[in-house]
């Protein structure tokens, strides 16, 4: 959030919009699960409207806990990057790029012609004049879709 060394901000306002989207892909999956398990546990049928009262309110509980458990993280990992040295604190900026070649890594290990592009792109947008907050935006996304339309230029060729 704040580092008292730099007197610089690290929040970013999009984050909570990140947070409960990140809960709601989270949370999709179990949602059936936990609906079936609280009409089990409170002994209604599925289909009826106490069943699904019982399974709305289950899915809402969990959603709220893991948004109450996301808010401690997040806050608490504010509260320790503030306790870091600054050299850790700088080498921060060094995650995504770290992230995005461990996903090339493994994206090139089952279609090596996609890892080929996505180093390109990588290279191509790193030393262009490409703006620093906009450099992973275009990594990604354009390794997404020039993979897709090749894809589809495949797929329109065989």
């Amino acid at each position: 959030m704040f580092n008292s060394r730099t007197k610089k901000s690290y929040r970013n306002p999009v984050t909570p919009f990140f947070m409960i989207k990140s809960v709601f892909w989270r949370m999709l999956p179990y949602s059936g699960s936990s609906g079936l398990l609280s009409q089990s546990a409170v002994g209604v049928e599925p289909g009826t409207k106490k069943g699904e009262l019982t399974a709305t309110l289950a899915m809402a509980a969990a959603s709220i806990v893991n948004i109450v458990m996301l808010l401690f993280i997040v806050f608490g990992g504010s509260y320790v990057v503030t306790l870091l040295p600054q050299s850790v604190v700088d080498s921060l900026v060094f995650v995504l790029p770290a992230i995005f070649g461990g996903l090339i890594a493994q994206l090139a290990m089952q279609k090596p012609l996609w890892g080929v592009i996505g180093i390109a792109l990588a290279l191509t947008v790193n030393l262009g004049p490409v703006p620093t907050s906009l450099k992973a935006f275009c990594c990604i996304f354009g390794l997404v879709i020039i993979c897709l339309l090749l894809e589809k230029l495949k797929k329109a060729t065989a």
